[in-house]
């Protein structure tokens, strides 16, 4: 049997959790983000207590700390979840005035307002083949002569 707290809550055991609907994980934008951008969505998460949302914030930093990568992979992994809509940047943040960025997970509602989820809205742009040459190989980015020709030049 659970225990509950003085303000009649459960405790969990376990610590406090996220879950994700099979509808999320299986669209296709969840399976397009890359590994650096699921690190700081699910680090945006677990900052989420329920009634926070718009004021998640992430600093460079903290977060290159504790997610083990660079500020610039983790620039790019906020752009990339905006762009997707995972998140809003809900107050820019600014260098000079020692504020943070605040976010908002899309997938959460926003103080009265319902969850959006603009991720549903995504599709993933046309993938544009490799150039060829006439082997069928992909031509290499460092190699720009062109292949001898297949027919053998005798003199007659």
């Amino acid at each position: 049997m659970r225990k509950h707290n003085a303000k009649g809550r459960s405790k969990n055991p376990e610590g406090a959790y996220t879950l994700f609907p099979h509808k999320f994980i299986e669209s296709e934008a969840f399976r397009s983000l890359s590994g650096a951008a699921l690190k700081v969505f699910l680090e945006l998460c677990s900052k989420f207590k329920g009634a926070n949302n718009g004021n998640l914030s992430l600093s460079l930093t903290s977060a290159t700390k504790a997610l083990g990568m660079g500020k610039a992979t983790l620039s790019r992994s906020l752009k990339e979840l905006q762009e997707k809509g995972f998140i809003v940047r809900v107050q820019p943040g600014n260098w000079h005035g020692h504020q943070v960025a605040l976010y908002a997970l899309t997938t959460q509602k926003l103080r009265e307002l319902p969850a959006t989820n603009d991720w549903q809205a995504f599709q993933s742009p046309e993938v544009v083949p490799k150039p060829r040459n006439a082997y069928g190989a992909t031509k290499a980015k460092h190699y720009q002569e062109p292949l001898p020709s297949p027919t053998c030049n005798r003199a007659a």
